[in-house]
């Protein structure tokens, strides 16, 4: 059970993100080459980066796929964004449980050399 626990707590820390992704307008907010977005297409999002944008379509690179859309047929725009709360809870987390582990195992019986049953011996 405590193993359980700790391997829960442990995959928990490593596979939170230190990256959100924010909704934007593309209207109001300028598109920037380079930044990697999330976009809706068809009802899917898609990580992707933008690699160039002119007046009416936009070229991202999805892994080694390229994908250029036109602006109408993009639904929703996320943008990636650093999380200083996210990157902060997760160093602070790391800390704390290694810390447990710690105590956990300072407070074990330890018994070098001895009986692994726990029981003592007959005379």
């Amino acid at each position: 059970m405590k193993f359980t626990t700790i391997t829960i707590l442990i995959l928990s820390l490593l596979l939170h993100s230190c990256y959100s992704y924010k909704t934007i307008d593309p209207g109001k907010t300028p598109l920037t080459e380079g930044k990697k977005y999330k976009i809706k297409i068809d009802d899917k999002f898609q990580k992707a980066n933008l690699v160039s944008l002119n007046d009416s379509t936009a070229n991202f690179k999805a892994g080694k796929k390229n994908i250029q859309i036109a602006e109408k047929d993009i639904k929703e725009i996320k943008i990636r964004k650093f999380s200083v709360l996210k990157t902060a809870s997760l160093v602070t987390g790391s800390a704390v449980l290694g810390v447990i582990i710690g105590i956990g195992l300072a407070l074990q019986d330890f018994n070098p050399g001895g009986d692994i049953s726990g029981s003592k011996p007959q005379n």
